[in-house]
Parts: C-alpha cells; sequence; structure tokens
C-alpha cells in the first residue's frame, strides 16, 4: 500500500486538523487554529517526555523500602496525564 501524499497546504491543515481535533480552538482563524494545534501538541508531546524521562530516573533510582518523594511525585504527574 502507497503511503499517501499531502501535497498542498489546505490538503495539510486539513490533515492536521483531523488528527489534532483536540487541540483546535475554533475560535481563531483556520491557520491560527491549525499553527496553535500543532503547537499544543507539540507541548504535550515535550511534557510527556520529560514524565517518561523521569519515571525511568525514577524507577533505575528507586527504593523499594522507602520510596523518595520524587518518585512518588513522578507517579502522580505520569497518572495526571494519563487522566487528561
Amino acid at each position: 500500500m502507497e503511503e499517501e501524499k499531502i501535497l498542498t497546504y489546505p490538503e495539510a491543515a486539513r490533515v492536521i486538523s483531523l488528527y489534532l481535533e483536540e487541540f483546535c480552538d475554533t475560535d481563531l482563524p483556520y491557520t491560527n487554529m491549525i499553527a496553535e494545534a500543532a503547537r499544543e501538541a507539540d507541548r504535550q508531546i515535550k511534557k510527556l517526555q520529560i514524565i517518561i524521562e523521569d519515571l525511568l530516573f525514577a524507577y533505575e533510582n528507586k527504593d523499594d523500602d522507602f520510596p523518595h518523594q520524587f518518585e512518588l511525585d513522578v507517579v502522580a504527574r505520569a497518572e495526571q496525564a494519563l487522566k487528561g
């Protein structure tokens, strides 16, 4: 199956609006909405990357007998991120 190619800005904008619908502020002009949705998705990805890095660090340095506050905090942040 050949991968779909997007050739024009309007096609790209439509695809972005479909995949990033949860980040689209429909009160904005269309081009601004698309740009802001992409920026918000990027912010969310970066936030999740930090949480994953912190979870990995906490896991690698965990103390089974006495969890450190950092471990507890990062698990709470991960739970909050998953709830949306």
